[in-house]
């Protein structure tokens, strides 16, 4: 993990393995949308064309695949500290074209 996402991580001292396990208990469809964004780095509108769903759609997903992401995260640390919502995630907007 890079940028604002990472650091947020190091800061609560949550692990990559944390991460990976909330990640990997998540549903595939979160986590194909975790993954073309945040680790792959896509736009939304990339990402979009390849799930094929519209670019609003995605958008309004995305928003509930990191809430759930968080969400996992905080069930499984021991103080529930949540990290800030995947900034790096949105980096590149929903609106934006390549």
């Amino acid at each position: 993990m890079t940028g604002n996402v990472g650091e947020a991580i190091a800061e609560c001292n949550i692990t990559l393995a944390t991460v990976r396990r909330a990640l990997a208990d998540l549903p595939e469809h979160q986590r194909i949308m975790l993954i073309l964004i945040c680790v792959d780095g896509m736009s939304y509108n990339d990402a979009a064309e390849i799930l094929d769903i519209p670019i609003g759609v995605m958008g309004s997903r995305m928003a509930k695949a990191r809430e759930a992401l968080h969400k996992q995260i905080a069930s499984y640390s021991h103080t529930g500290t949540m990290i800030p919502l995947m900034s790096a995630c949105t980096g590149q907007g929903q609106g934006e074209h390549r």
